[in-house]
């Protein structure tokens, strides 16, 4: 029951900033369009606002009082937080091993 509990409160935790993140970028697109009179939608508000959905969406999720829920939040945070993660970690594995096999060619072609 302890894991339950830790667990409610790490996506509660996760939740909040979600929340926030959706708040702010609704303020951001709403001070853009009203401030600057903006009548073409620019890429940044498209991309702030799929955030704001995305976080609307997951705090809805969250409330649903079911046990099963909470698996299902687990699988949506690792579509939504890993694989930008995965994609960054292995492209520094791959600039790192690039770098690494470049600097001994150059220095056995030197000698």
């Amino acid at each position: 029951m302890m894991l339950f509990s830790a667990a409610c409160d790490w996506f509660a935790c996760d939740w909040l900033l979600l929340l926030a993140t959706g708040l702010l970028a609704t303020g951001y697109c709403f001070l853009r369009l009203v401030f600057f009179r903006l009548v073409i939608v620019a890429c940044d508000w498209l991309l702030l606002l799929a955030t704001g959905l995305l976080a609307t969406g997951y705090c809805s999720l969250r409330l649903i009082p079911f046990l099963s829920s909470t698996s299902l939040l687990v699988y949506i945070h690792s579509l939504v937080f890993l694989p930008p993660a995965d994609f960054l970690t292995q492209r520094l594995a791959v600039l790192e091993s690039t770098a690494g096999e470049s600097a001994p060619e150059q220095a056995g072609g030197g000698v």
